[in-house]
C-alpha cells in the first residue's frame, strides 16, 4: 500500500524539517509526503523541494489553511492518507501501524490512533489518547479525533465525496469529513502512539476569525445533519442540543483564550438557540440517551447493524 502524507504550509522553517523528517523516516518505506505550500518566503519551500522525488511540493496562492487542507488532500494518491502539519511529527512507525490494520480489516474506512501532546520544542505536556469514535460527542463538540494520529482510507474519502468541490464547508473540512465518514463508514480505534502534536500560541485554533469560521461552518452542518434530508432527520430537540453544546464547549474555549470579539458574536449565537429551546427538555443524560437512540434507528435504517448495537449500548450506558 502507498500512504501519502499530507502538509499544508506557509512560512514553515524551522519546524518543517522536524516534520518532514519524520515522515521521510517512516518504517513503511513507501511513503509520500504531499505538501501545499502558500508561496512562502522564508525557504520553506526551496527546502521541501530539495528533498527529493518522495515529496510533491505545489507551491501557488490561496485564500488560507483552510484552501490549502482542501487542495492538499485532492491531490493524494496514496491508498492510505495521513497528515503531519509543519509544527508535528509522525512516529516512526505510524504508516506501517496504518498499513497493517488496513489490510487486516478491508471494511475500515479510518483508524484513531493516539498522540502526545508537546510544546513548539517537542518537549512532551501530556498523553492524548484516542477513543472510539463518539457520535453524540463529536455532535456535542465533547469528543474530536486528533487527525493527525489518524490515517484514511482514500477510497473511504472519495466514497463519502471528496472530490464533489462544491458540497464541502471549507472552513470545517476537518469535521466534514469526520462527520461524512461516521455517518457511512467503519471507523476504528489503534490504540498506538501514531504523533506527536504541538500545543503553542500560533495554533489557528488560537486565532478568533478562524475559530468562528470555523464554529459557524460546524453549526450549519450540524443543522443539516438534522434536516429532513440528513441522516439524523428532523429532530429539532436534539438538533438544538448539540448546537447549544457546541456553543457551549466554544465559548469555554474563547474565554481561556480571551478573545472577547469573538466570545460576544458567539454569544449572540448561543442564545439564539437557547431561546430556541424553550420548553424542551433539559435533563442532559436523557438527551444524550435519546440522541445515541436516534442514532441507532438511523443506522438499522441503513442496514448498519453493528453501528446500531453499539449506539444502543451507548445508550444504555447513560441511561442507566
Amino acid at each position: 500500500m502507498r500512504v501519502s502524507i499530507i502538509l499544508f504550509v506557509r512560512n514553515g522553517l524551522p519546524w518543517v524539517r522536524r516534520a518532514a523528517e519524520s515522515v521521510l523516516s517512516q518504517t513503511w518505506a513507501n511513503v509520500e509526503l504531499v505538501v501545499q505550500d502558500a508561496v512562502s518566503t522564508d525557504g520553506t519551500t526551496e527546502y521541501l523541494r530539495s528533498l527529493g522525488d518522495r515529496v510533491q511540493v505545489v507551491s501557488e496562492p490561496d485564500n488560507g489553511p483552510a484552501e490549502g487542507f482542501w487542495r492538499v488532500m485532492n491531490r493524494c494518491q496514496g491508498d492510505i492518507i495521513g497528515c503531519c502539519l509543519a509544527d508535528e511529527a509522525m512516529m516512526p512507525d505510524a504508516a506501517e501501524t496504518a498499513v497493517r490494520h488496513f489490510s487486516a480489516n478491508p471494511r475500515t474506512g479510518a483508524i484513531i490512533g493516539d498522540a502526545m501532546a508537546v510544546d513548539i520544542d517537542h518537549n512532551p505536556i501530556t498523553p492524548m489518547p484516542g477513543a472510539a469514535f463518539d457520535l453524540v460527542g463529536f455532535l456535542c463538540a465533547s469528543y474530536m479525533p486528533y487527525y493527525n494520529a489518524s490515517f484514511f482510507r482514500r477510497s473511504a474519502l472519495q466514497a463519502v465525496g471528496l472530490k464533489d468541490d462544491g458540497d464541502w464547508t471549507r472552513s470545517c473540512f476537518e469535521f466534514e469529513i469526520w462527520l461524512r465518514l461516521a455517518i457511512s463508514q467503519n471507523i476504528d480505534y489503534v490504540p498506538h502512539l501514531m504523533a506527536r502534536y504541538a500545543w503553542h500560541g500560533g495554533q489557528l485554533s488560537n486565532t478568533s476569525l478562524h475559530v468562528m469560521d470555523n464554529i459557524k461552518g460546524r453549526l450549519s452542518l450540524i443543522e443539516r445533519v438534522f434536516s429532513p434530508t440528513g441522516f439524523l432527520g428532523d429532530h429539532p430537540v436534539l438538533r438544538d442540543y448539540c448546537l447549544s453544546k457546541h456553543c457551549e464547549a466554544f465559548l469555554h474555549h474563547l474565554r481561556v483564550k480571551k478573545q472577547d470579539d469573538a466570545f460576544t458574536e458567539l454569544s449572540a449565537i448561543h442564545l439564539g438557540i437557547v431561546a430556541r429551546r424553550h420548553g424542551a427538555p433539559l435533563d442532559e443524560a436523557a438527551l444524550a440517551a435519546s440522541l445515541w437512540m436516534h442514532a441507532a434507528e438511523c443506522f438499522a435504517g441503513q442496514g448498519r447493524n453493528d453501528q446500531a448495537e453499539d449506539c444502543r449500548q451507548r445508550a444504555r450506558m447513560i441511561g442507566g
